[in-house]
């Protein structure tokens, strides 16, 4: 107790008095009832520097795999692990399935374990003995540390009787029944499960079959109507440069033949305007009025004599209702051909 009171835990207190640790647990309540203490509380190693209140707990989520088998190998239950974890049993079975990930089958067994050790601990309920773990030096300081003589524990349990053993068969058996028809009723839905499946992959492999074929057969119809688009595309490019090679063609003959058809006319300073080679051609000067009165008040005429723009507006008529044939008009007072061609162009 003094070991256990100066903060050593079980497994510490075990080393210094070299026996194994699980002989210490199996006797952890013959110890509790000598020293008028509980079982649970020997779990604890308490800290000689703080208080309880005030001290850290070992939380259960600190719980590990390895640490959990070990101490249930050892001989730990339930109320074991939540004295020393500073727990209650549904957060205990809580962080169990958290470190078994759920497995239903590994948290039944390991759950098992711990309902055995606590039938083994309730059977084998300790009696008072002489040999207790008492030191007889007094509790360790923080100046002087204490080496205390401790009478050993032996390893030797109680043996169980053969109704004991047997008990523990014929419960081991039932529970093996029963997890025997668990694991009968998971196969049997597995089974019903895997056939599901099966039918269902079968179903889906045919559909897939069927949507390869549909879609070879879309791929075909793209490439073949990929090839018609490419063709056409060829097609329309020639066609359009056939076309436009036309339209110059035509565009020079049409000019050849306008040239071919023009009418010469000769303006005289006198005011006498001549067909050259067509004296037949009618000479249509309807409008001229009109021109020569817009022509008159256009200051760009201002340097033109009065007869100047009176022949500048007939020759502007005579081209203006010629319309199926072109007139070229050479005027004998060359000025009067830049401003023949601005106004026709404008009028």
């Amino acid at each position: 107790m003094a070991l256990h009171n100066a903060g050593h835990s079980i497994p510490e207190i075990a080393k210094m008095n070299g026996v194994d640790f699980s002989v210490v647990y199996r006797k952890l309540g013959e110890i509790a009832e000598k020293n008028g203490v509980t079982r649970e509380s020997l779990l604890e190693a308490p800290h000689p520097n703080y208080s309880r209140k005030g001290g850290s707990k070992m939380a259960v989520y600190r719980l590990k795999g390895k640490t959990m088998h070990e101490q249930v190998k050892h001989g730990f239950t339930k109320a074991d692990f939540c004295a020393k974890y500073q727990c209650t049993e549904e957060e205990l079975i809580a962080q169990i399935r958290k470190i078994l990930c759920d497995n239903p089958q590994a948290v039944n067994e390991i759950l098992n374990d711990i309902t055995a050790n606590e039938k083994r601990a309730a059977r084998a309920k300790p009696k008072a003995t002489k040999q207790t773990m008492v030191p007889k030096a007094e509790p360790a300081s923080d100046t002087q540390p204490v080496e205390p003589e401790v009478t050993p524990v032996p390893e030797s349990a109680t043996p169980l009787t053969k109704e004991q053993q047997l008990a523990e068969l014929n419960a081991a058996r039932e529970d093996l029944f029963r997890q025997s028809d668990e694991a009968n009723k998971k196969y049997a839905e597995a089974d019903k499960n895997y056939g599901k499946t099966c039918n269902q992959l079968k179903e889906l492999e045919n559909q897939l079959k069927k949507l390869k074929a549909e879609l070879k057969e879309v791929e075909g119809s793209f490439e073949e109507a990929r090839a018609k688009s490419e063709q056409f595309l060829k097609e329309r490019t020639d066609a359009m440069s056939e076309r436009q090679e036309i339209a110059h063609k035509m565009a020079r003959v049409s000019l050849k033949i306008s040239d071919l058809s023009a009418v010469q006319l000769i303006a005289c300073d006198d005011g006498t305007i001549e067909a050259i080679d067509e004296p037949d051609f009618q000479m249509d000067e309807t409008g001229a009025e009109a021109y020569y009165n817009f022509l008159v008040h256009d200051g760009r005429c201002s340097e033109l004599r009065m007869k100047d723009i009176r022949l500048l507006s007939r020759t502007i008529a005579i081209h203006k209702n010629s319309k199926d044939r072109r007139v070229d008009v050479t005027f004998d007072d060359e000025r009067l051909t830049d401003f023949f061609i601005k106004f026709v162009i404008a009028l």
